[in-house]
């Protein structure tokens, strides 16, 4: 096999620096990390390119030589080149998904015991609410009209 040409994906270049300089821009990026970014993808498109086009070659050469070379290989470039910019995508992502991983966990949990202190805290207030009652009719004072203590409060008409 012979070498492997790379060439520097322009347009690649070209979109991903607008995309970062947007965000530079709009205060939502630091630099380091905007030519990390440009970097990587420009990394992963052009190499992608460059690996998928000879190996696209290569299978287009057995296939049928001449013709399946030049077809192999642009193929190969255009496949080698989404796949590139795919997976340097995933990686730049790869800790933000972990941060939301590890969100809906938490969140997850945070549920779970709201849940229980909530059927804890109806569990308690039925338990007082019945001790108040048993209290009240000790002394005599449940029925209709002594369910509820009025504070000195009577009702008034308004006619």
């Amino acid at each position: 096999m012979g070498r492997i040409d790379v060439h520097l994906p322009f347009i690649t270049l070209v979109l991903s620096s607008h995309r970062e300089c947007r965000l530079l821009l709009a205060g939502k990026t630091e630099v380091e990390r905007s030519l990390g970014s440009i970097a990587l993808d420009t990394a992963g498109t052009g190499g992608g390119a460059a690996i998928g086009a000879k190996l696209g070659a290569l299978i287009g050469t057995g296939i049928v030589p001449g013709l399946g070379t030049a077809i192999g290989g642009i193929d190969g470039a255009l496949a080698g080149a989404v796949t590139g910019r795919l997976t340097t995508h995933r990686l730049r992502r790869a800790s933000l998904m972990a941060a939301v991983q590890a969100y809906n966990d938490a969140h997850a949990r945070l549920s779970t015991q709201v849940t229980l202190a909530e059927g804890q805290t109806q569990y308690q207030y039925a338990a007082a609410v019945e001790f108040e009652e048993v209290a009240l009719a000790k002394r005599g004072r449940i029925g209709p009209a002594a369910d509820r203590p009025t504070r000195g409060l009577e009702p008034c008409s308004l006619g």
